[in-house]
């Protein structure tokens, strides 16, 4: 099929979306694409590409069409996937998540982005995602699992954002996942030789202790206070509930006690002078997280000694 010269001047329009016309001084097909704008101009911005051939240049517009047809923002194409990570990190993940978890996730979304951060956005592709999982987190299955559900709830706002048109962490693998470890519970033995281990941690033994009777996170036994605890002393009529800080207790009268889960101590985010973060008492992970638990006689005496 030949075309004749005022033939490739006229522009064609399939389906309204786009143009296809013949550049007379580069001798190439043009497929062109209107993706919005300019606010300060008002003129519309175009996205073009060559070709040989018309049906070429229609493959192209195709294409151009797939990648910008329910992009909304022509800034997406300048920004990086980096840009857009900082952003959603900053507007919808920090205010929502407690000071410690901030950190994990700053570590782990800097170890993501040192792969994939220059790419930008819209250029953003499955096969990026999936060579970063199999080679930075080769080793490290659980922090792949966190990457990936991160990775798809980052990627999937910026398509309710219509940032991009497709979200390319949908249909991510993971790598090989280790073997489980046997559970070995320990011996009375075990737990005796973390009671009476020597460290310069004051409170050792009944943190431990404490962790062994309740079977609480580790953050929430370092987070207790005297207020969070009370005794059962009495029996009968003369039975009633003591605080610990509540005054003298008499531990041979104690008969059993109660525990106030209601807070954990985290710690907050990095800081730049090198130094430790600092504590902080935040309330517990969950709603369900505070909560009472019982405790045995002999741990309320260990407590009161």
């Amino acid at each position: 099929m030949t075309t004749t010269k005022n033939t490739r001047n006229k522009k064609s329009r399939p389906d309204q979306e786009g143009s296809i016309f013949y550049n007379e001084k580069r001798q190439k097909w043009v497929a062109q694409y209107t993706v919005g704008y300019n606010p300060k101009t008002g003129r519309r911005i175009y996205r073009c590409k060559m070709a040989d051939t018309r049906r070429e240049a229609a493959r192209k517009l195709e294409e151009l069409r797939h990648t910008f047809a329910s992009v909304r923002s022509v800034d997406a194409e300048q920004m990086t996937t980096e840009q857009w990570v900082k952003e959603w990190f900053r507007t919808y993940c920090a205010p929502k998540v407690r000071a410690n978890s901030q950190a994990s996730y700053t570590y782990l979304l800097r170890t993501v982005l040192r792969d994939i951060g220059h790419i930008p956005l819209i250029k953003l592709k499955a096969y990026d995602l999936q060579n970063m999982l199999f080679t930075t987190f080769r080793t490290h299955y659980k922090s792949a699992l966190t990457a990936r559900i991160m990775l798809r709830r980052i990627l999937g706002k910026a398509v309710s954002l219509k940032l991009i048109a497709e979200n390319p962490a949908l249909d991510l693998e993971l790598p090989q996942k280790p073997p489980k470890r046997e559970f070995v519970k320990p011996s009375r033995e075990d737990w005796q030789k973390l009671f009476e281990e020597k460290t310069r941690y004051r409170g050792w033994k009944m943190i431990m202790l404490t962790e062994f009777v309740t079977g609480a996170r580790i953050s929430e036994v370092l987070a207790l206070r005297w207020q969070d605890i009370s005794v059962l002393t009495g029996s009968g009529k003369d039975e009633k509930w003591q605080r610990l800080d509540g005054g003298a207790i008499s531990a041979e009268k104690v008969t059993g006690g109660a525990l106030h889960i209601g807070h954990a101590l985290i710690t907050g985010l990095g800081r730049k002078d090198g130094k430790p973060r600092t504590p902080i008492l935040s309330p517990t992970k969950t709603r369900d997280g505070d909560r009472h638990l019982p405790l045995p006689p002999d741990y309320c005496r260990a407590l009161l000694a």
